[in-house]
């Protein structure tokens, strides 16, 4: 069974899905908005998203640290250790 609640990446499934979700309306807004200028869609799309997954892949680049550390597995395993459900 799924855990929503188990973060990976330090973002938890569950918030991942209302990001996507997120992104596809905002998407949508920006290419209905700009309609004749697909370019201007995703400049103007793509602004938000980015200011918005800074705080994302930075914790992402935390765990892959931790996948590729001097002494893995150890740091992964105490991470996934501390978020047992």
């Amino acid at each position: 069974m799924l855990n929503l609640d188990f973060p990976i990446h330090g973002v938890r499934i569950s918030a991942q899905a209302n990001i996507a979700m997120l992104d596809a309306a905002e998407l949508a807004l920006a290419l209905v908005e700009h309609e004749d200028d697909v370019e201007t869609a995703l400049k103007r799309y793509e602004q938000a998203m980015f200011l918005r997954s800074a705080v994302a892949a930075a914790a992402s680049n935390s765990g892959l640290e931790l996948c590729f550390a001097a002494d893995s597995p150890k740091g992964m395993v105490e991470f996934l250790t501390q978020h047992r459900a």
